[in-house]
């Protein structure tokens, strides 16, 4: 590859992950974020000495991050959450959440017959071919193999909860059932939030990668020549670009560009406690509702000594979130950790994150929106991000997409 000058716009993950593997082989690149720093949606806030993500953040074990910050020399410290008892929120109900045979055995809410039908699909998750159904929903998928109601409620809420995804009558259940095989793995939380991660990918870049913040890119001009972008009223001339922005922004580029990517929405409470009430209860998932709570703090180091941070969430999928959720997160609060407010240090309710711009579809066989990094008819012209390629999903699917663009270049002998 001999010396070519690459725009990288957007500085989040997958911006800063294409800017290192073009660094690496001496590309001369300029990354362009409208915003103040980099991070994207792995953004981190420092406020009362905890550090807050933008709600809650996993890390895949045997995701392509996980695996490309280690082939890179990345240790970042964290651990897996082990939780002391694991609560299914089921009506206004607490019980066991089924995650293994004792908490199957202790559950109320399942009869025996469920607890032997849910039994027998864990069992089996493992060795399920997921390529044979990508074009079937989950919803298809579930009315198909179980005969309870509940069992599939259980089964459809692991699933959301590895994708962070609540489309099932769109979404792919082989790509759905793909990320629970992976997040059986396991997943960590980090220390100091996931700003350690483009922390570390920008101490990873040589001073040769020039950084330009509060740089908006507002027009873009292609050719077999090389790409015209207008960053802040300017016209800059480069060999190829990058675009590692969401699909609207994309779209405003190159109209028409995405059209078949369907965001996921969550909306978010992240609660700043001096001390955890309840330490035993420190997991929920909603079965009949899309529901989530995790104390990140039992897991990550993540404010001060014996302070608890918490994130709940409810999953809308590419419905509207809406501002009631607060209420019904505060709710579950109440029930799993009674006092919380006398404990309270600051809190946070973000209505309308996106968890991810492209949900694995059916319909394109679990692709979540372009199925490549490479735009025919669009010369020298790259996108990554979630909604991106095929076979990845959330973060792992950005940098995926970020290395795939890479190799386009590579091969275009750039």
């Amino acid at each position: 590859m001999s010396k070519k000058k690459i725009a990288v716009v957007g500085a989040g993950i997958a911006g800063l992950v294409a800017a290192l593997e073009l660094d690496k082989v001496g590309m001369q690149v300029s990354v362009f974020e409208k915003s103040s720093g980099s991070g994207g949606r792995a953004k981190t806030t420092n406020r009362d000495s905890f550090n807050l993500n933008l709600g809650p953040h996993a890390l895949y074990s045997m995701g392509s991050l996980n695996k490309y910050l280690a082939a890179n020399g990345i240790e970042l410290s964290g651990n897996y959450p082990a939780t002391k008892r694991s609560a299914a929120i089921y009506g206004d109900k607490v019980v066991d959440l089924p995650v293994d045979v004792k908490h199957l055995l202790r559950t109320k809410y399942l009869n025996v017959f469920e607890k032997l039908e849910y039994a027998k699909f864990f069992g089996e998750v493992a060795k399920i071919d997921t390529e044979k159904l990508m074009n079937t929903t989950i919803t298809d998928w579930l009315n198909s193999q179980f005969k309870s109601k509940k069992v599939r409620q259980t089964v459809e809420a692991f699933v959301r909860l590895s994708t962070y995804g609540n489309n099932p009558d769109i979404f792919s259940v082989g790509a759905g059932i793909k990320q629970l095989q992976l997040a059986l793995n396991g997943v960590r939380y980090l220390d100091g939030g996931w700003q350690k991660i483009t922390e570390a990918l920008s101490k990873k870049l040589s001073p040769n990668v020039k950084m330009h913040f509060d740089s908006a890119v507002t027009s873009l001009n292609s050719s077999a020549q090389g790409v015209s972008l207008t960053v802040n009223g300017n016209e800059k001339e480069f060999d190829a670009v990058i675009l590692c922005v969401p699909p609207n922004v994309v779209n405003s580029l190159i109209p028409g560009t995405v059209s078949d990517a369907v965001p996921s929405y969550a909306s978010c409470l992240d609660v700043c406690l001096k001390k955890l009430p309840n330490p035993n209860a420190t997991f929920a998932l909603g079965i009949d509702e899309p529901l989530y709570l995790s104390v990140h703090s039992a897991a990550a180091n993540l404010g001060p000594a014996g302070s608890a941070m918490i994130h709940v969430a409810y999953y809308c999928g590419s419905n509207q979130t809406e501002p009631s959720h607060e209420a019904r997160l505060e709710k579950i609060l109440d029930q799993l950790q009674p006092g919380w407010r006398n404990e309270l240090v600051f809190k946070r309710f973000l209505p309308h994150m996106a968890a991810s711009f492209g949900t694995p579809l059916a319909k394109l066989s679990g692709a979540p929106g372009l199925e490549s990094p490479n735009l025919q008819g669009v010369e020298n012209v790259y996108v990554c991000g979630d909604f991106v390629g095929k076979g990845y999903q959330l973060v792992d699917c950005a940098t995926q997409s970020a290395l795939d663009a890479c190799k386009f270049l590579d091969q275009n002998q750039y």
